[in-house]
């Protein structure tokens, strides 16, 4: 798992329900909702899970989604040449 017990417990949470909103995490976990925001992006920038607008699901159940964060690190001079040109 992880070094901090309440990501563990977000991705336990997550493996028992495949999703779960912000809302239901500030509930359960009694932390803000800016708090679970940081820990979900912590969490996707590890590729653990995925997030949307006020939720987040595992990243396993989506195999087939390529991590936006991932996607954003490929190429990057690439897509600087492409931003000057436009």
């Amino acid at each position: 798992m992880t070094s901090n017990p309440r990501h563990d417990q977000i991705l336990t949470l997550l493996q028992k329900l495949r999703q779960i909103s912000v809302q239901d995490l500030t509930d359960r976990l009694g932390v803000s909702p800016v708090t679970i925001r940081k820990d979900l992006t912590i969490l996707e920038d590890q590729g653990l899970l995925i997030r949307n607008h006020g939720w987040a699901k595992l990243a396993q159940d989506n195999a087939s989604v390529t991590n936006l964060v991932k996607r954003n690190r490929e190429n990057p001079e690439a897509k600087m040449l492409l931003a000057k040109k436009a």
